[in-house]
């Protein structure tokens, strides 16, 4: 399953919104800088969909505030 996610980093909080079934925007309080900001986009997708972090990966957009996340659920 591929999930476009809409990051946000720099937040006043850690929030995943729904927006489609295949479209969902995040909010993380991390920086963007050295990956930090996917990382926890990343242990956020996971919380939400209750998987592991090693089941989603990074298809498009590791410098990019739009994503294309492969999730195997």
């Amino acid at each position: 399953m591929r999930i476009t996610v809409q990051a946000t980093p720099r937040a006043k909080q850690n929030k995943i919104i729904v927006i489609s079934p295949t479209e969902l925007k995040a909010y993380t309080t991390a920086i963007p800088e050295d990956g930090e900001a996917t990382k926890k986009v990343v242990a956020l997708l996971a919380a939400h969909y209750k998987i592991a972090k090693q089941r989603i990966t990074l298809v498009r957009g590791a410098t990019s505030r739009t994503k294309l996340f492969e999730i195997d659920l």
